[in-house]
């Protein structure tokens, strides 16, 4: 978006006699775009043999998917990139539909927390107003170049894809309590994986929680409504390779007294 913009306004700014350098950067955009996909797709083949090795070992159908990229594609930033967005983007267009990204071993629970956290109405709404808004911008910006404003257009399009895609990898992507670890999941957003002896407390969210620097939100709309205490900071790894350490970790699940009864019962088997 920050690129697009940056054009927009280049556009606006330069000459006209300078302008058709300008061109050829916009027209660069979208071959970009078609080149980083085209890679991918010749790599599909590698990666769906990768992917059946790994899928045996992890919980989640996406963990295994993200597993086999960094495996053929290697741990770069392009590769985290290119499997976010691919991810998000099957998940927006077939989470309504989707069966079984985790596969729960008999030992393991899981615990939702999007139901009651209003995002999904949030999402509608803001949704709707982005609508309207590239509408807008599209007949503003149209003026001064068509081809920026179709970009712009697909830009919105594809940013109200990725809010989809996000909500029903949240859909997907529970807290799952498993042989002594707990494993977090705020969607693709964020994760971590916690041994349950490293556990010191699940409490009630306090008003003050939110400005405490230490502690990381991993709920999904809004401040959390309950905070896991640690004895000693843990990785939370977030996208594109985002990692934050805390000792406090704030949940909003859908229903926190059957976790609360659920994690203390393997908190006693684990000690």
């Amino acid at each position: 978006h920050l690129l697009v913009a940056g054009i927009v306004l280049t556009r606006w700014l330069l000459p006209d006699e300078h302008k058709q350098y300008l061109t050829v950067a916009e027209l660069l955009l979208p071959l970009l775009e078609l080149l980083l996909l085209g890679y991918l797709v010749v790599r599909v083949r590698q990666i769906a043999r990768a992917y059946r090795e790994a899928r045996a070992e992890v919980l989640w159908r996406s963990d295994a998917l993200e597993s086999a990229a960094r495996q053929v594609l290697g741990s770069t930033a392009v590769a985290g990139i290119l499997m976010t967005e691919m991810t998000l983007l099957v998940y927006a267009g077939a989470g309504w539909f989707l069966r079984g990204n985790v596969v729960l071993p008999p030992d393991a629970e899981a615990f939702s927390y999007h139901r009651k956290a209003g995002y999904r109405a949030m999402l509608g709404a803001f949704l709707g107003l982005a609508a309207i808004e590239a509408v807008l911008v599209h007949l503003l910006v149209a003026g001064w170049s068509p081809l920026v404003a179709w970009l712009l257009t697909a830009l919105s399009v594809y940013g109200g894809l990725w809010l989809i895609g996000d909500y029903h990898a949240a859909r997907h992507q529970p807290v799952v309590l498993r042989a002594g670890v707990l494993h977090v999941r705020t969607g693709l957003r964020w994760r971590a994986e916690i041994p349950l002896t490293m556990v010191t407390g699940y409490r009630q969210a306090r008003n003050t929680d939110h400005a405490d620097p230490g502690l990381v939100n991993l709920a999904l709309w809004g401040p959390p409504r309950s905070v896991l205490e640690l004895q000693r900071p843990v990785a939370v790894r977030g996208l594109f390779g985002v990692t934050r350490l805390s000792a406090r970790i704030g949940l909003s699940l859908d229903e926190p007294e059957r976790f609360a009864a659920a994690l203390s019962g393997r908190m006693h088997q684990a000690f």
